[in-house]
C-alpha cells in the first residue's frame, strides 16, 4: 500500500523531528551554560534548533507552492522491513555476534522488495558477513564477537 506524499514536505518534516529531538536531548542530558560560558549541551541544542527551523522553512514552502516538487511513492512493506533488519541487527549482534545479525539484516532487508529470489539473497548474506568480518574484524580489529552460539 502506497501512499503519495509530496517530497519536500516529508523531507522537511523529518529534519524538523530529527532537529527537536536533537535540541530537546542536549537540553535534558547536557549541560548548556550560557552564552558567555557555553556548557557541552550547547552546540548540539543550537545545530539542533538550526535544523529544526531550515526543516520549518522546507515544508512551508513546500506546502505555500513556492517549490515545484515531485511526488514520492512510499513504500511502506519495504519501510517496515528494513526497519525491521536493522532492529534485528542491533537485537542480535550481541546474542549470535555480527555474521548471525548481519545475515539476519540482509535477509530481512531482501524481504523489502517484492518477489524475493532466496538463493540470491543467501548468497548476499554470506557474502556480507564475510566481507564485516574482513572489515570490522580483521582490518579495524574491532573487539566484538564474530559468531557466537546462543546455546
Amino acid at each position: 500500500m502506497s501512499k503519495i506524499i509530496n517530497s519536500e514536505t516529508l523531507s522537511g518534516a523529518f529534519l524538523s523531528l530529527l532537529g527537536l529531538a536533537t535540541a530537546l536531548y542536549a537540553n535534558a542530558h547536557y549541560d548548556l551554560g550560557t552564552i558567555r560560558e557555553m556548557g557541552p549541551g550547547m552546540y548540539p541544542f543550537v545545530l539542533g534548533l538550526l535544523l529544526a527551523i531550515c526543516g520549518a522553512i522546507i515544508v512551508g514552502g513546500s506546502l505555500v507552492g513556492m517549490v515545484k516538487s515531485q511526488t514520492i511513492s512510499v513504500d511502506f512493506r519495504a519501510l517496515f522491513m528494513i526497519s525491521t533488519g536493522v532492529l534485528a541487527f542491533a537485537y542480535l549482534i550481541d546474542v549470535v555476534g555480527l555474521v548471525g545479525a548481519t545475515f539476519a539484516l540482509i535477509i530481512l532487508s531482501n524481504l523489502a522488495a517484492g518477489g524475493i529470489n532466496l538463493v540470491r539473497a543467501i548468497i548476499l548474506a554470506i557474502a556480507m558477513s564475510i566481507v564485516s568480518v574482513l572489515i570490522f574484524g580483521v582490518g579495524l580489529g574491532i573487539p566484538i564477537q564474530m559468531l557466537r552460539w546462543p546455546l
